[in-house]
Formats: C-alpha cells, structure tokens, sequence
C-alpha cells in the first residue's frame, strides 16, 4: 500500500493524483503542505467525514459516521473517559496488562511481536472499556474477537465490502446471526460452526450477544464501576439513556477495532525499528534512569521525550492508514485544483509524513528529531486532524508509551536472519507480513547468549 502510493505521487509529479479500488468511487489524494493545510481546515459546513467503507467492522451508529452537529454532540459527549485525571487509573492497568504478558516471555523464545502486541491491546480494551479483568470470561471473548479479527481484517473481505457495499454485508452477517445472538445474549448457545463462511457468522453473533448481555448488566448494576462502558451506560439525554442499546455495541465494536488493532500495529513497528538500533535503545534506558518518578506514577510517562519520538516516528513512517477520507459538500478550490461538491479528497497521512519540504531525511528513523520540535497539525497527522481527530488518541499514545517503557525494561531482541517484514495491506489498516519476528535476549546479553 505505501508503494502504491508513492508510485502514484511520482506518476502525478508530486502533485495530486486520483485512485480508485474496486467498487469505490475516485478519490482525489493531496499531499503538499499546502493542500493539507486547506483540507485540515475545512470546516462541517464544507465537507463530511466518508468513513462508510469501515461498515462492515463498526455499523452505521459509530461516531466515525455521524456528521455535523450529531457527529460534534457525541463527540463532546464521549470525551469524558480519554480526559483529565482518569487516564492515570487506566495507566495503572496498562503496567500490570503488559507485565503479565511480559512474565510468559521466556530468554531463547522466537515470538511474533504482531501477536504479542495485539495480546496486550486486546487485554487493555477489555479491562478498561469493558471493566474485564483476567477470568473465563474475558478468555473467552479475546479468543472470539481475535479470531474474527483475523478473518475479517484480510484484503478479501475488504474489498468485498466495498464492492458489495459495507453497510449490506454487515446487515448481512447480522441478520444471518439474530437467533444466535438473541441466544448468547441469554445465556443458551453451542460452539460455532466449522464451516468457514457460516463460522463468522457465528464469531459476530456470539461477540454481540455477549456485548449485549454486558451492557445489561452494566445497565443494572453501574455503582463502584469506572470504565468506559459504565460511563457511556449512564450518560443521560432529555432525562433518558443517552445511547441505546444498538448505538453502544457499535460503539463498543470502534474502541475494539480501533483501540487494539491500529495500537498494536504501531507498537510492532517501533519495536521493528528499534531491532536495529542498539544506540536508540541505550538511550532510551538512560532516559528512564533520569525518571524514577515513574515507577510511582505511570502516566508520567509523557514526560520521557525520547520515547515519544519513538513512537511519533513509528506513527510517522508506518501510519496504520494511509489517508483519510472528505466529501465535499460544496465546490471547492484545493491548493489551486477545482473540484464539485460530492468529490471524495484524502488528505494522504504517508506521503505528508515523509514529505522532504518538511522531514529531513524523512525515510530515516530518528526519534530525536522529535525532541522540542512542534509540528503543524498537516504535517503529522496519524490520528487525523481537525474536527475529526480520533478521539481515542489520548489514550493509544499514553498506552504505547507505557507498553514500550515496560518491554524494553524486562527485556532485548535480535532479528532472527532474513526477517525483515514488508508492509501489507490488513483490512483497512497497513500491518506487516511476517508480524515482525524476534528472538528474546535477556537484558545485557550478547547476541550469542
């Protein structure tokens, strides 16, 4: 996906250039400072957010498809949990999450760092949204929500969405699991099927029916609850249940997917680029020596700048999503190219972040580069911009911080030989094809032992 990008930006000159996938409409890609600046502008009155395409993993309710005054109400109505002094309590349930995964990891062990992260991510949504912690029951949701991600997160089933259109093979696969998930939700359901196309059908149903049967009891017993799910539960409007049950599993499946994919993947690409750099990582421990503070409180972690260019630059090179998706509600002038209303632009996240009128050396790793620098919101912008920043983003940055800070203090890796991964397409995010192999090496340890 990133070459096709920059192979489309050569062809273009560097200027904008349009693509289109199967069964999509064009889509006019910008680049330049210039264009960026425009787009990240634009206010609602001009263009609307055109995230249909991520219907087929999120439904229609999510915040990512609401527009204009109802997209700005719920927004400023789900900020809440991503603010202020909450985000400490999640970062002590980050350390401990990532300890106990870090205490499986043996000296000598081949892992995949993809799947390690993604055990980690994972397990943070379901304590911290979901108020899960270690049990049969939060076991048994993490093993259906992974395997429906793997098969539903595959360049297959994304294309057939956009072919088929996202919002009908989501009905779809809904409507083909109501009984079952009317049953789950109940308490009363078998195993999933065997068959393949009729065994994600089933994933779904059975994932929605125990979301369900959480937010009934969430919606029964709220009292001595802090998560994310207990906080959405008892919002109220017009002195009623702000979000109905079908607003809060939708809701519930966008912090899922993007809570724990998108973070994961970045968490893998900044250890893949720390595998070789010894210097960097070096640093890093240095860095953290001069921080004993947080040990105490781990949301401190934000005042470590060196490990936040490490993430920034991972964010940075490998962008979990290349672009972002507006429709234009009016004709508009975009850094001097004139497009009618209902033209879909991208504002591209890759090829601004390696733009070389602004990143020197932009292929270059240098966490570094990040220290007191301020960039301009078009010129690094992986969570988006805007109106329409995630609104997550808070809480994916405080989350890599602490997951890094915890796995280089407890241990070092080596590349196994022939093990550079190359970006893939995964779904509709950007992952690695090998998931980024490494060999565990206790702290201190040669190469050889």
């Amino acid at each position: 996906p990133y070459g096709l990008l920059e192979e489309a930006s050569q062809r273009a000159g560097g200027g904008p250039f349009t693509l289109q996938l199967p069964g999509h409409e064009p889509m006019v890609h910008f680049s330049s400072p210039a264009a960026m600046e425009e787009l990240v502008g634009l206010r609602y009155e001009q263009v609307q957010r055109a995230a249909e395409p991520l219907q087929f993993l999120i439904g229609k309710h999510s915040l990512l498809h609401q527009h204009d005054a109802e997209h700005k109400e719920q927004r400023r109505g789900m900020s809440p949990p991503f603010v202020g002094e909450r985000m400490r309590s999640y970062a002590d349930d980050m350390v401990r999450i990532t300890d106990e995964e870090l205490a499986t990891w043996r000296p000598g062990e081949r892992l995949l760092l993809r799947d390690r992260m993604q055990n980690i991510t994972l397990r943070v949504i379901l304590r911290c949204v979901f108020g899960m912690d270690a049990g049969p029951e939060r076991d048994r949701l993490e093993a259906l929500l992974v395997e429906y991600l793997a098969g539903m997160m595959t360049p297959t089933v994304f294309l057939a969405g956009l072919v088929f259109g996202p919002d009908r093979v989501r009905k779809g696969l809904m409507g083909l699991g109501s009984a079952r998930r009317a049953a789950v939700s109940a308490g009363l359901e078998t195993g999933p099927s065997r068959l393949p196309g009729k065994r994600m059908v089933d994933l779904l149903a059975t994932i929605d029916g125990l979301l369900d049967a959480e937010v009934v009891r969430c919606r029964e017993a709220p009292e001595g609850r802090e998560d994310i799910l207990a906080l959405l539960v008892g919002m109220q409007k017009d002195g009623a249940p702000r979000y109905s049950d079908a607003e809060l599993n939708d809701h519930l499946h966008t912090m899922l997917v993007g809570g724990h994919e998108t973070t994961a993947g970045t968490l893998m690409w900044a250890l893949h680029l720390l595998l070789d750099r010894p210097d960097v990582v070096q640093a890093l421990a240095a860095e953290r020596a001069a921080h004993p503070e947080v040990d105490e409180d781990p949301s401190a972690v934000r005042r470590l700048p060196l490990l936040g260019g490490v993430v920034n630059e991972a964010l940075r090179l490998y962008p979990i999503g290349t672009a972002v998706s507006r429709r234009l509600k009016e004709d508009s002038t975009i850094a001097g190219v004139e497009l009618p209303a209902g033209v879909l632009v991208c504002p591209c996240i890759y090829l601004a972040q390696r733009d070389p009128d602004v990143w020197e050396e932009p292929a270059a790793f240098r966490p570094e580069r990040w220290i007191d620098r301020r960039v301009r919101p078009w010129q690094f912008l992986p969570f988006g911009a805007g109106a329409w920043r995630c609104l997550g983003a808070p809480f994916a940055e405080l989350e890599m911080r602490i997951v890094l800070d915890r796995v280089l203090q407890s241990a070092a890796f080596e590349r196994p030989p022939d093990s550079l991964p190359r970006a893939t397409l995964r779904g509709f995010t950007v992952g690695a094809d090998n998931g980024v192999p490494a060999v565990v090496r206790p702290l201190g340890a040669s190469p050889e032992g």
